[in-house]
C-alpha cells in the first residue's frame, strides 16, 4: 500500500460573518440552514428569506449580507452557478461600496475552488485580500487565508496548506474569534499531520475539541476528531484511527452535515483498506460515491477511486479495480498538474510582494509621519524651553530689580535718616548750647573789670566758637539759599591754609545738586578731602566737576603719598563714601595719577532718582 493517502477535505469558510449578527440577516441565515435541512420545506423558508430582501432593500449591509448567505446556501446545495449569479450581481449593485464588495470577490473564490479552477478562485482570492488589507478587515483576510489553504489541500500540496493555515489560525485566535479559531484549529493539525508535525497536530486537535465544546461549535468537534484520526493514520495506529472517523460519520449525521459525513466515511474506508477488511471499504467506497452524485461533490473522488480499486482488487474485482485506477489516474494528473501549482503559486507570490510593497511603502509614509511629529513636537518643546528660560530670567531680573530697587531705598532712607540727624543735631546745638554759651559771654563780658574772670570769658568764647564750628560740619549749608556750589565753595575756604590750597573748577549744571543728592556729593568731597588733610601729607588737590551726556564726571587728586584701593577700604570713611555712592547710583573708578599721589574718578546719573 502506497505511504502517501491523498485525502481531499474542503472547509470554506465564507467572510463576512460578522455582517450577520443584525436580526434580520441573522434570521436569514437560520431560514437557509432550515432550507437546507428540510428540503421538503424549503419553498417556505425560501419565501421568508424573499420577504425579509424585500424589506432591507434600501438597507446596503443588511442586503449585501442576504446576498452573501443565499449565494453560500446555493453553493452548499451543490448549485455553483446559481451562487455566481448572486456573486455577479453583488459585484455591481456595490461597486461603490468596496467593503461590501469584497465580500463578493471572497465567495467567487470560493466558488471557483468548488469547480476546481483553483488560478480562478486564487485571483479572485487576491482581490478580496487587497480591499481586506486596505480596510483592514485582518479577520476576513484570515478565513481567505484558510480557504487558500483547503485549495493546497486538493492539490496535495500540504507544506503550503499548512503555511497558509497557521497564518489563518495565529490571525483568529488573536482576535479572539471563538466561532473559527477552533474550526481553523481542527484545520492547522490535519496540515501538521500531513507534513508529520505530529505533536504540534495533537495538540492543536485537542484545542479544536475542546473549545469547540466550550463555545458550541460542533463543526469544530467534528474536523477536530477527523484530524486525530489523520493523526493515528499517520502514526498506522488504524484501529484508533478507525474509531475518531467513525464518530465523525456519528456526529455528522446527527447534524445532517453530509459533506463531513462523507470525509468521516473517506477515513473509514482508508482504515478498512489498511486493515483488509476489504468488504467493509468497498461498502464506505460505493456509499461515500453515492453521497457525492447527490450533493453534486466531488472534491474526494480521487482517493475514494484509488481506495476502492486497491479493495476491489483485492477481493479478485479486478474489472471493477482497474476503472477506478482509470479514474484515479485521470484526477492525479488533473488535481497534482505541476503547471497549475506553479500558476497558483506565481499568483500568491505576486500577491505577496504586492503586499510587502504596500506594507513598505505604508511603514515609509507612518516613517515619514512620526519624523515630521517629532519635529513639530521638538519645535514646541524648543519653543517651551525658550519661553520658560525667558520667563525665569525675567523673574529673576525683576527680583533682582526689586531687591535692588529695595537696597538703594534702604540707602537712600540711611542717608536721609542721618542727614535729618545731623540737621536736628546742628539745630539743638545752634539753638540751645550755642545760645546759652552766648547768654553766659555776655553776663562774664559785663563783669570784665574782674580779671580774675578773664580767662573765663576767653574759654567761653571759644567754646562758642568750636560749637560753631561743629554745627557747621554737621549741616554746613543750605542749598535752597546759597546753592551748591556757593555752599562747596565756603567749605573749601574753611579747609585752605598757606601749607595747604585746594583747586576748584565747576563746569556743570548746578540744578543737577540742588536737592538731596547734592548733599550726598558734598559728604563724599568732604570725606576724600579729610582723608587728603590727615592721611595724605599733601600740599594741595585739585577737584574737576564736569557734566556730558547724562552723567555727571567728578575727577579728584592730590600731590601726597598716595594710597590703594585695599587700603582705602579699611576705613569706615571709604565705607561711608561707597554706601552713599550707591544710593545715587554712582560709579568709582581708581585711574593712574601721572604725577604721583592719589586720584579717584566718581561718576552719577542726572535727574534718574530724585530723592
Amino acid at each position: 500500500m502506497p505511504a502517501n493517502r491523498y485525502h481531499i477535505l474542503l472547509l470554506f469558510l465564507l467572510s463576512g460573518t460578522c455582517m450577520f449578527s443584525q436580526s434580520d440577516s441573522l434570521k436569514t441565515a437560520q431560514l437557509l440552514d432550515s432550507a437546507l435541512m428540510y428540503a421538503d420545506k424549503s419553498s417556505y423558508y425560501l419565501d421568508k428569506v424573499e420577504q425579509i430582501e424585500q424589506k432591507n432593500k434600501q438597507k446596503l449591509p443588511t442586503l449585501s449580507a442576504i446576498w452573501v448567505l443565499r449565494a453560500k446556501y446555493e453553493l452548499r446545495r451543490g448549485n455553483p452557478d446559481e451562487a455566481s449569479k448572486w456573486v455577479a450581481a453583488g459585484k455591481i449593485k456595490f461597486k461603490e461600496h468596496p467593503q461590501l464588495q469584497s465580500y463578493f470577490y471572497s465567495l467567487e473564490g470560493s466558488i471557483y475552488a468548488v469547480r476546481k479552477e483553483f488560478d480562478q478562485a486564487i485571483n479572485s482570492y487576491r482581490t478580496a485580500l487587497r480591499k481586506y488589507d486596505a480596510y483592514g478587515m485582518k479577520r476576513d483576510a484570515a478565513y481567505v487565508k484558510n480557504n487558500i489553504a483547503n485549495i493546497f489541500f486538493n492539490l496535495n500540496d500540504f507544506e503550503s496548506a499548512y503555511g497558509y493555515a497557521k497564518a489563518s489560525f495565529e490571525e483568529v485566535y488573536r482576535l479572539n474569534d471563538t466561532v473559527y479559531y477552533p474550526q481553523i484549529a481542527a484545520i492547522l493539525a490535519i496540515s501538521e499531520a500531513k507534513t508529520n508535525q505530529l505533536d504540534s497536530a495533537e495538540k492543536h486537535a485537542e484545542l479544536a475539541i475542546s473549545d469547540g465544546t466550550k463555545y458550541r461549535v460542533p463543526l469544530a468537534v467534528i474536523i477536530g476528531k477527523y484530524a486525530l484520526g489523520d493523526i493515528h493514520s499517520q502514526k498506522k495506529e488504524w484501529e484508533k484511527a478507525r474509531n475518531y472517523y467513525a464518530e465523525v460519520v456519528t456526529r455528522s449525521e446527527q447534524l445532517r452535515l453530509v459533506q463531513y459525513e462523507i470525509y468521516g466515511r473517506i477515513g473509514l474506508l482508508s482504515c478498512n483498506v489498511a486493515l483488509q477488511l476489504f468488504d467493509s471499504a468497498i461498502e464506505e467506497g460505493e456509499q461515500v460515491l453515492e453521497l457525492n452524485d447527490r450533493l453534486n461533490m466531488h472534491f474526494a473522488d480521487y482517493t475514494v477511486y484509488q481506495q476502492l480499486s486497491e479493495a476491489y482488487n483485492a477481493v479478485g474485482k479486478n474489472e471493477k479495480a482497474f476503472l477506478y485506477l482509470r479514474k484515479a489516474n485521470v484526477m492525479y494528473r488533473e488535481y497534482s498538474s505541476v503547471e497549475n501549482k506553479k500558476i497558483i503559486q506565481e499568483l500568491l507570490a505576486r500577491y505577496e510582494a504586492e503586499k510587502r510593497e504596500k506594507d513598505l511603502s505604508q511603514k515609509e509614509l507612518e516613517l515619514s509621519r512620526a519624523i515630521i511629529w517629532i519635529l513639530v513636537l521638538a519645535f514646541i518643546l524648543a519653543l517651551l524651553i525658550v519661553g520658560i528660560l525667558w520667563l525665569r530670567k525675567r523673574t529673576s531680573n525683576r527680583l533682582k530689580t526689586i531687591q535692588l530697587e529695595s537696597e538703594r531705598n534702604q540707602l537712600r532712607a540711611f542717608v536721609e535718616g542721618e542727614e535729618r540727624e545731623r540737621e536736628r543735631l546742628a539745630a539743638d546745638i545752634h539753638d540751645g548750647i550755642a545760645g546759652t554759651l552766648t547768654g553766659l559771654s555776655l553776663q562774664m563780658q559785663q563783669l570784665k573789670s574782674l580779671e580774675e574772670l578773664e580767662t573765663v570769658i576767653q574759654n567761653l568764647q571759644a567754646a562758642r566758637n568750636e560749637v560753631r564750628l561743629i554745627s557747621k560740619n554737621i549741616l554746613p549749608f543750605n542749598l535752597k539759599e546759597e546753592g551748591w556750589k556757593t555752599s562747596f565753595q565756603r567749605f573749601i575756604e574753611t579747609v585752605q591754609s598757606p601749607v595747604f590750597t585746594v583747586f576748584f573748577i565747576a563746569d556743570f549744571n548746578e540744578s543737577q545738586l540742588n536737592n538731596q543728592r547734592g548733599i550726598v556729593v558734598y559728604r563724599i568731597l568732604q570725606e576724600l578731602i579729610q582723608n587728603t588733610l590727615k592721611h595724605a601729607n599733601a600740599s594741595e588737590c585739585e577737584l574737576m566737576m564736569t557734566e556730558e551726556d547724562n552723567r555727571i564726571y567728578i575727577q579728584y587728586s592730590d600731590n601726597g603719598k598716595g594710597t590703594t584701593q585695599a587700603e582705602l577700604e579699611k576705613g569706615n570713611g571709604w565705607q561711608s563714601i561707597c554706601t552713599r555712592l550707591a544710593a545715587i547710583e554712582g560709579t568709582i573708578a581708581f585711574p593712574e595719577n601721572p604725577l604721583g599721589g592719589f586720584k579717584i574718578d566718581l561718576s552719577l546719573p542726572k535727574f534718574k532718582i530724585v530723592l
